[in-house]
């Protein structure tokens, strides 16, 4: 599996957020020895041509800012493996970017994940998909059923990101623009 995408600095949250400290150290939602790279994605496929995505990356963004995204919830990603996520909510400014991505580099996936295309994207922060158990999500709807569970992330760059059986990590970064760095 190899993915676009951008990682972004929820250790700062857990540790300003008593709900999300909660959720994490306490429910052990994200397994600290596992290392996660908190994230979001723009998109993922089976295998992608790296360089030809590299060279469309490198030129995507020097024409975008760095911005902020907005979390609101905790979401559940219900079936076979489920998902305990933090939605992020989708504004027009990140929707046309994610369109502007998806079919920059579309034709350098290799069988991509339809569900990160423009129609079906749900951009999250993924918290638990190993060991989603019953308890881990009635613990976590307990925990935020009175609270928004809001959060203001800054996103300045897109990765190429790999995940393969035994290892998962970053081909590349390509940073946004310094011009009105926030």
């Amino acid at each position: 599996m190899i993915a676009l995408i951008s990682v972004l600095d929820l250790i700062t949250n857990i540790h300003n957020d008593r709900l999300l400290e909660e959720l994490v150290l306490d429910y052990g939602l994200i397994d600290p020895s596992k290392k996660p790279i908190p994230h979001f994605s723009w998109c993922g496929a089976e295998d992608m041509d790296i360089d030809g995505a590299g060279n469309i990356l490198q030129k995507l963004v020097a024409s975008i800012e760095p911005f902020k995204i907005q979390t609101s919830g905790i979401g559940l990603f219900t079936g076979g493996t489920p998902v305990l996520y933090i939605p992020i909510v989708k504004n027009r400014k990140l929707l046309e970017l994610h369109e502007l991505i998806w079919n920059s580099v579309s034709s350098y996936l290799c069988n991509p994940n339809m569900f990160y295309s423009p129609d079906l994207w749900m951009p999250h922060i993924t918290l638990a998909y190993q060991d989603v158990s019953q308890k881990k999500v009635v613990h976590a709807i307990k925990i935020i059923l009175e609270d928004p569970f809001i959060f203001t992330l800054k996103v300045n760059h897109i990765a190429i990101a790999y995940a393969e059986k035994e290892s998962s990590g970053i081909h590349r970064q390509y940073y946004f623009s310094s011009r009105g760095d926030q």
